[in-house]
C-alpha cells in the first residue's frame, strides 16, 4: 500500500462521520381523526416532493409507524392514506418540523378525510 492510498481512509472515515451527524432517526406516526395509528400511510417530504416511505407495523415499537433518518433542519411532512376501499375515504395530514439531531425525535401527523 502507497501513502496514497493509505491517505485516502481518514478522509472516508471523515466523509462517513460526517453524512452520519447530518441526519436524525425519527418515528413518524401517521394517525386518523381517532387517534389510532393507520397503516401503509405514504409520508412525503418537504411538499409532496421526496417519498420517505410507508408506515407499518413495528415490532420494537408495537404500533404502525416509519422509522428512518431525516436530515437535520425544517421540513413539512406530509402524509397520504386511501383508506380501506368503499369503508373509509382518503386521508391527508402534513406537519412541519424542526429536526435538531438530539437523540431520537417522535413525530405525530393527524390526518383528516379530504
Amino acid at each position: 500500500m502507497n501513502l496514497r492510498n493509505v491517505s485516502i481512509i481518514p478522509v472516508m472515515a471523515l466523509m462517513l462521520l460526517a453524512g452520519s451527524a447530518a441526519a436524525t432517526n425519527c418515528i413518524v406516526y401517521a394517525v386518523d381523526e381517532y387517534q389510532m395509528p393507520v397503516n401503509n400511510a405514504i409520508i412525503y417530504l418537504d411538499d409532496w416532493s421526496h417519498r420517505l416511505g410507508s408506515t407499518s407495523y413495528n415490532a420494537a415499537i408495537g404500533r404502525n409507524c416509519w422509522v428512518g433518518e431525516i436530515a437535520e433542519g425544517l421540513h413539512t411532512l406530509n402524509v397520504k392514506w386511501d383508506g380501506v376501499a368503499r369503508l373509509r375515504p382518503p386521508h391527508e395530514g402534513s406537519a412541519s418540523v424542526d429536526i435538531a439531531g438530539t437523540g431520537t425525535e417522535r413525530i405525530t401527523i393527524v390526518m383528516h378525510k379530504v
